[in-house]
């Protein structure tokens, strides 16, 4: 599984969501959260402001895949 993500001139860092490891990518003003689940077979991508900081990771913390 693969995603193709634009991480040059961004500050990125790792994160843990839903369990998985993740990366968390702030650029031009925009959060970027990505994390996959290999073994359910899927990639979250969650994008908003980067002024809504710790928001933004709790929205995607509460994301259910059915």
């Amino acid at each position: 599984m693969s995603l193709g993500l634009d991480t040059e001139d961004a500050d990125t860092r790792t994160v843990e969501m839903q369990g998985h490891s993740g990366l968390q990518i702030t650029k031009d003003g925009i959060m970027q959260l990505t994390w996959a689940d290999e073994e359910r077979g899927y990639c979250m991508l969650v994008e908003g402001s980067q002024g809504l900081g710790d928001g933004l990771m709790e929205f995607a913390e509460q994301l259910e895949i059915r």
